[in-house]
């Protein structure tokens, strides 16, 4: 075989597998394309069977939403009742503090005070009054010591 043959013979193999290469890249092409239409064919089938399930899904969204509104609203009423109920309790406590104060702790003082006193008294009086022995008579008041009252009682 002579040299240009051999070229012939290339160029024609050359072209061949010029021709295979370009038909399987037609083949993938089209497999391409024929799977690009299916997935578009199921796309519209899937949007088709979610639109009505979108549109209960924003419906119930809206539905939700007013509620939550609603009860945003009522929340805030029982929240601000409830405020004014404790200050009111609280107000009430105070008053009723007050009161009880006034009318039994200041008096009880004073009545626990009054009788500290008397009992002081008392408790000087019988110091520095004779005092009768067991024999019936009456003891010199010298012979009793007066009590002495510590600094801090005073």
């Amino acid at each position: 075989m002579d040299h240009s043959a051999e070229i012939a013979q290339y160029i024609l193999w050359s072209g061949v597998a010029l021709g295979v290469w370009a038909v399987v890249f037609l083949v993938l092409c089209i497999g391409v394309l024929y799977a690009v239409y299916r997935l578009t064919t199921v796309l519209k089938r899937i949007e088709a069977a979610l639109d009505p399930l979108a549109c209960k899904g924003l419906a119930v969204m809206v539905n939700v939403d007013q509620a939550v509104t609603a009860l945003r609203g009522k929340a805030e009423t029982i929240i601000d009742t409830g405020e004014k109920a404790l200050e009111g309790v609280a107000a009430k406590v105070d008053t009723t503090s007050s009161l009880i104060e006034g009318a039994v702790a200041r008096p009880a003082i004073r009545i626990s005070s009054l009788l500290n006193g008397i009992n002081r008294g008392l408790e000087t009086w019988r110091q520095f009054t004779p005092t009768r022995h067991p024999n019936g008579s009456a003891a010199a008041a010298s012979e009793h010591k007066p009590a002495v009252v510590p600094v801090d009682e005073l």
